[in-house]
């Protein structure tokens, strides 16, 4: 896992949990009859994922990570035949 990755996961789990907070601070706020919209964490929510996207694009994901010998799909297809032999005939 390269750090592009982990810095994007951590920042959308911080985003999320701004997120979350916002909500439940909306919801507080309408039970009192005062239905105001936390504009100002939802934007910081925002921020802090688009930071995150960036960190992943920067830093590099782990699609960049190329496998050193990829295998065609005939070699893929090798383990999933069965060998005759081991297929016993009740004759």
């Amino acid at each position: 896992m390269t750090w592009g990755m982990i810095i994007y996961r951590a920042a959308a789990i911080i985003s999320a949990s701004v997120v979350l907070l916002a909500f439940l601070n909306f919801a507080d706020n309408l039970s009192e009859g005062r239905p105001l919209l936390p504009v100002v964490a939802l934007g910081l929510a925002g921020l802090i994922a688009l930071i995150g996207v960036g960190c992943r694009h920067w830093f590099g994901s782990d699609s960049d990570i190329q496998d050193p010998a990829p295998r065609t799909a005939r070699q893929s297809m090798r383990y999933l035949r069965y060998d005759v032999r081991d297929v016993r005939r009740d004759t």
